[in-house]
C-alpha cells in the first residue's frame, strides 16, 4: 500500500513541477517558454502556428530563420508552409552575397524537411570557404545533416577546419583564439568527436581553452567584453558534445555554471541583454533561445541541437503552456492532474482486485490518498507564462481609480552579488496601478506583476479567496534568504497593517510599498518614499 501511495504522490509532484516551472520561470525550459511568449504577444499571435504564418513569414530571410529552427528543435511541429513560401519568394527576389547567410537559410530549409531544395544544393556548391572559418563551420553543419553538393565532403571540410586552429582554438582574424568562434567550431565538429581521433584531440584541447577562459561568475567574454552571446555559444558547444553545463566540473567556477551566467542577462520581461547593464537585445534573445533549447534537448534525451531531424518529437508540455486554445477551451492543468490522480487510483484498485487484496480498507486507503492529492492540487495555482503575464480581463469590474506601488529591497542592496537584487534596491519603482472595486493589496501587486513581468510567489489560493495570502518571494528574492526573520512586508500610506495582503482593501490614491525586511519589519518601519 505504501508503494501505491508513493506512486500517487510522485505523479502529482511530477506534474506540479512541470507546470510550476512555467509560472515562476526558474529553469531553462521556462525561460525558453518566456521568450516564445514574448514573441507571441509582440506579434499578436495566439499560437506558435499563427506566429509562423504571420510574424516569421513576414521576416523570412531577415532574421526569422533561427526562430524557425529553434522552435522545431524545441518540439513545435507547426506547418512551415506559409513561412517557406515567403522564404522562397525572398531568395528568388534577392541576391544574398554573404556565404554564411546563405548557409543559415539552407539550414532552415533542412530543418523544415527540404534537404533536396535547389537553394541548399547551390549553397553547398558555392559557399564553403568563401568567408573563411565561419563558412567552413556552417558548411560542416550542412554536410553533417546529409545535404549534398558538388564542392566538398565532410572529411575535406573537417580537415580544413582543423587546420585553421590557432592556439588551441579558432578565431576569425589574428592568432589569439576567440571564445565565440571556438565554441561554434566545436558545435560543427561534435558529430565526429567519438569517431575521429584528430577531432577528439582538437575538441579536448579547445574545451580546456574554454574552461580556462570561463569567468568566476560562470560567464564568458569575447574580444574583452563579457556578454550574453558568448555564454550562449559555449552552452551550445557543450550540449552538442553531450556535456551538461551545470554538471561538468570543468565548467563550474565558484559554484556558477554557464547556464547561471546566461540567465543573469534575462530582463524582467523575459528578454535577454547583450551586456548586463544594457537594454534587451535581439541578437542576445535569439542566441539565448537556442542555447536554452539545446540544454533542454540534452536533458530530455532529444539529441544534439544541430541534428536537424524533420520528424519532430512533440514537446507537449511547452505546447500546452503556450497554446491559447488549450487555455481558453481545453482542459486546465488542474483538470489534467485530477484526471491523472483518478486514473492512478483506479489502476491501483484494479491491481488490488487482481492480486486478491480485496479488503475494504485497501480500497478506502487508495480513495483517501486520491482525495488528499486532489485537494492539494486544487490548492495549488498552476498558470502558464503567457497566461500569467497577459493583461487581465477587467471588463466586468468597476474602475474606481489608481494606487501607486513600489517594490524595494534596500536593506540587502549592496550586500550580495546576486543578480536579482538591484544595486539601488529598487525592484519596481513607484508605479501607478489601476484599481477596481474590491481590490486588495494582493490584487494590486498581482496586477503590477503582470504588467511589468515581475515574478511573484505567494502561498494561498482561490479556495480561500486570498484571505490568508502570504507573499513568499518577489523577483526571486525569498523569505528567510537573509535569516530566519527576513521576508516581505507591505505598507499602505506609510503604515504596516496587521492583516493579510489579501484582506486589506485599497482606496483610490493609496500608496503601497512592498519592502524586504531582515527583522520582521522593524528595520523598515520608518521607510519613507523619496
Amino acid at each position: 500500500m505504501r508503494r501505491i501511495a508513493c506512486a500517487l504522490i510522485a505523479l502529482v509532484l511530477l506534474l506540479a513541477s512541470c507546470t510550476a516551472e512555467g509560472r515562476f520561470l526558474t529553469d531553462v525550459s521556462a525561460s525558453a517558454d518566456g521568450i516564445i511568449s514574448l514573441r507571441l504577444i509582440e506579434a499578436g499571435a495566439e499560437s506558435v502556428q499563427e506566429l509562423a504564418d504571420t510574424y516569421l513569414a513576414e521576416n523570412a530571410g531577415r532574421g526569422a530563420e533561427w526562430y524557425v529552427i529553434t522552435l522545431r528543435q524545441y518540439g513545435f511541429a507547426f506547418d512551415p508552409a506559409a513561412y517557406l513560401a515567403a522564404l522562397n519568394k525572398y531568395v528568388s527576389e534577392n541576391t544574398i552575397s554573404s556565404a554564411t547567410e546563405r548557409q543559415k537559410i539552407a539550414l532552415v530549409y533542412i530543418s523544415c524537411g527540404e534537404r533536396e531544395n535547389e537553394f541548399v544544393k547551390r549553397t553547398l556548391s558555392d559557399s564553403i570557404g568563401q568567408m573563411g572559418v565561419m563558412s567552413y563551420i556552417y558548411g560542416l553543419h550542412l554536410l553533417n545533416n546529409c545535404a549534398s553538393g558538388d564542392a566538398a565532403d565532410v572529411k575535406e571540410v573537417t580537415d580544413t577546419l582543423l587546420s585553421l586552429r590557432k592556439g588551441g582554438g579558432w578565431a576569425v582574424t589574428g592568432s589569439n583564439p576567440d571564445v565565440d568562434v571556438t565554441a561554434m567550431a566545436l558545435q560543427a565538429l561534435a558529430p565526429a568527436y567519438a569517431s575521429d581521433l584528430r577531432v577528439h584531440e582538437a575538441v579536448d584541447e579547445a574545451l580546456e581553452l574554454l574552461s580556462s577562459r570561463q569567468l568566476e561568475n560562470g560567464g564568458f567574454a569575447s574580444y574583452g567584453s563579457e556578454n550574453c552571446e558568448s555564454c550562449a555559444q559555449v552552452i551550445m558547444a557543450l550540449t552538442n558534445l553531450g556535456i551538461e553545463p551545470e554538471k561538468d566540473a570543468r565548467f563550474i567556477k565558484n559554484g556558477n555554471s554557464a547556464v547561471d551566467a546566461l540567465l543573469s542577462y534575462r530582463t524582467a520581461e523575459g528578454a535577454f541583454r547583450h551586456v548586463k547593464d544594457g537594454p534587451a537585445n535581439n541578437s542576445a534573445v535569439t542566441q539565448a533561445f537556442y542555447a536554452l533549447v539545446s540544454v533542454w534537448r540534452l536533458r530530455s534525451g532529444r539529441g544534439a541541437f544541430y541534428n536537424l531531424d524533420s520528424q519532430i518529437v512533440p514537446n507537449t508540455r511547452a505546447e500546452a503552456l503556450l497554446s491559447a486554445e488549450s487555455e481558453d477551451g481545453g482542459l486546465s492543468y488542474k483538470a489534467i492532474v485530477l484526471i491523472s490522480v483518478g486514473a492512478c487510483a483506479l489502476a491501483a484498485c484494479i491491481a488490488l482486485t487482481i492480486k486478491g487484496k480485496r479488503h475494504v480498507k485497501n480500497y478506502v486507503f487508495v480513495l483517501a490518498a486520491a482525495i488528499v492529492l486532489g485537494g492539494l492540487t486544487l490548492l495549488t495555482d498552476f498558470e502558464s507564462v503567457r497566461s500569467y503575464y497577459s493583461p487581465e480581463d477587467n471588463s466586468n469590474k468597476q474602475y474606481i481609480g489608481t494606487v501607486t506601488l513600489t517594490v524595494r529591497c534596500d536593506i540587502v542592496a549592496g550586500t550580495t552579488d546576486k543578480e536579482y537584487i538591484p544595486a539601488d534596491g529598487v525592484i519596481l519603482p513607484v508605479t501607478e496601478v489601476k484599481l477596481y472595486e474590491g481590490d486588495s493589496v494582493f490584487d494590486a501587486l498581482t496586477r503590477a506583476a503582470r504588467e511589468h513581468s515581475l515574478q511573484v510567489e505567494n502561498r494561498g489560493g482561490a479556495l480561500n479567496a486570498h484571505g490568508m495570502v502570504y507573499i513568499a518571494g518577489i523577483n526571486y528574492l525569498y523569505e528567510r534568504e537573509f535569516g530566519d526573520m527576513s521576508g516581505w512586508i507591505y505598507h499602505v500610506n506609510g503604515v504596516s497593517p496587521n492583516v493579510s495582503c489579501g484582506d486589506y482593501l485599497l482606496a483610490d490614491g493609496d500608496e503601497v510599498d512592498w519592502l524586504y525586511t531582515l527583522s520582521l519589519g522593524e528595520d523598515v518601519k520608518d521607510f519613507v518614499r523619496q
